[in-house]
């Protein structure tokens, strides 16, 4: 029962931590979420071209403009793909946790929950982008939000699906034996 508890507390401080990384994101500036994620696609760049140039499978070394417009350009769709995976991240830790609060014996409430949490959260994650300067809340993110969840609890929810009967499968085999 002791182990129980201690592992439902270390999902549920998972499951805390990517809300809380996701509001954290929500919370910066138009301004500073933006540089913060141009920086970040360009050391990206920088770091990709670095290491294909090592490996001789390149031989590229682009000037500040040409990296400036390759940051521009992946810019957004970068920003919609981070969208897309910390709410894939979020259901991935909430079935995980929800799952095992019900000892993995109802996966498709544990499934529904999940869902209904994260897509929740995200509307509440855009209405908050509202109250933050320069920042606009959008249906287009929830979307998006929504689809990371729903592809991180159907994967989970196949692997477990495979694992569980994978499990009894072998447990029938071994009986017959």
């Amino acid at each position: 029962m002791k182990k129980k508890i201690i592992v439902s507390i270390i999902m549920f401080v998972l499951v805390v931590l990517s809300g809380l990384a996701i509001y954290n994101f929500s919370s910066m500036d138009s301004n500073e979420s933006n540089s913060e994620s141009q920086s970040t696609i360009t050391k990206s760049i920088e770091y990709i071209l670095d290491i294909t140039n090592e490996y001789e499978i390149t031989n590229s070394h682009p000037d500040q403009a040409k990296l400036d417009y390759a940051t521009h350009l992946l810019n957004k769709p970068m920003r919609k793909l981070m969208h897309f995976s910390v709410y894939f991240i979020l259901a991935i830790a909430l079935m995980l946790f929800i799952n095992f609060l019900f000892d993995n014996k109802r996966y498709f409430i544990s499934l529904l929950i999940t869902l209904i949490l994260c897509v929740g959260f995200a509307f509440s994650d855009e209405y908050h982008q509202t109250l933050v300067e320069g920042r606009t809340g959008q249906y287009q993110d929830v979307v998006i939000d929504s689809m990371g969840a729903l592809t991180g609890t159907l994967l989970y929810g196949s692997y477990y699906l495979v694992y569980t009967f994978g499990k009894r499968k072998s447990s029938v085999n071994e009986s017959v034996k």
